[in-house]
């Protein structure tokens, strides 16, 4: 299917900020990004891998409040969409879609609909969204290399899951936790601080992000020594804030510069 990309930043509805937000009880702001529209080939034999299914998608756009970053979220929401027309529908907005910008401090994310509706749309609902203040490093605590051995950083307690190989050319070690921190990364050492010839890093499958989080980390290290340093990584002050969503889409509205008079 053909997708036709209709910008809306000026033309389609004014940005509205929604006025609860539990981090500092600062605003997030909302607005449309831009709309998407698709049209079938002639003839197209429509299958589940033939292109996009959604007929609409409204993009749209999150600003963090100020000192915030919006972390990788979980989950899918539904949104109200009013159109023209009066009728009041359901439509999805899929979280694992969001894409978060590299300060994090604006997101975007698509809500799906699977019919062509009238303009001008009403959007109405709410997101729950992930932030952080930042990033913190946790200061490093050495360990031993050793099945059971426990250790803390900063109140954050590790165990020594599992070490396989020891002593050979290439060793792994598995480093569990459960904690009220939201955790990053978990990053190794040799005991003066030197870097590790980390192989690969992986996580548990049935890893929890956010807080409470719990995770396994499988660490394969090549020549790895009895013993070791652990740098925690971990989002400060991650908390969920409810995002209220309500705001109007309208393509056929004139355009800012057309209402300035041509910007003259």
């Amino acid at each position: 299917m053909k997708k036709l990309l209709l910008l809306t930043a000026v033309a389609c509805c004014a940005p509205v900020v929604s006025p609860v937000a539990r981090a500092r009880e600062q605003a997030v702001n909302v607005y449309a990004s831009h709309v998407s529209l698709s049209f079938p080939e002639p003839d197209e034999e429509v299958g589940p891998f033939s292109g996009n299914r959604d007929a609409m998608e409204v993009t749209l756009g999150f600003r963090a409040p100020e000192g915030y970053q919006f972390l990788p979220n979980e989950g899918k929401f539904r949104i109200w969409v009013k159109d023209a027309a009066g009728v009041r529908r359901h439509a999805e907005l899929d979280s694992f879609l969001t894409r978060i910008s590299s300060s994090g401090t604006s997101a975007k994310c698509p809500v799906r609909m699977k019919e062509r509706l009238p303009f001008p749309l009403e959007l109405d609902g709410a997101v729950r969204m992930k932030v952080a203040e930042g990033i913190q490093v946790l200061p490093a605590q050495e360990f031993e290399a050793r099945k059971g051995v426990k250790f803390k950083a900063e109140g954050l307690e590790i165990t020594v899951e599992d070490v396989m190989g020891q002593g050979k050319e290439f060793s792994k070690i598995k480093l569990g936790f459960q904690d009220t921190l939201d955790v990053k990364e978990i990053t190794l050492t040799d005991e003066q601080g030197g870097r590790l010839d980390v192989q690969a890093v992986s996580k548990g499958s049935n890893c929890v992000t956010g807080v409470p989080s719990s995770c396994v980390y499988t660490y394969v290290v090549k020549k790895m020594p009895s013993r070791m340093k652990a740098s925690v990584v971990v989002h400060k002050g991650a908390e969920t804030i409810v995002v209220p969503v309500k705001l109007t889409v309208d393509l056929n509205a004139p355009s800012m510069q057309a209402a300035d008079g041509g910007g003259q």
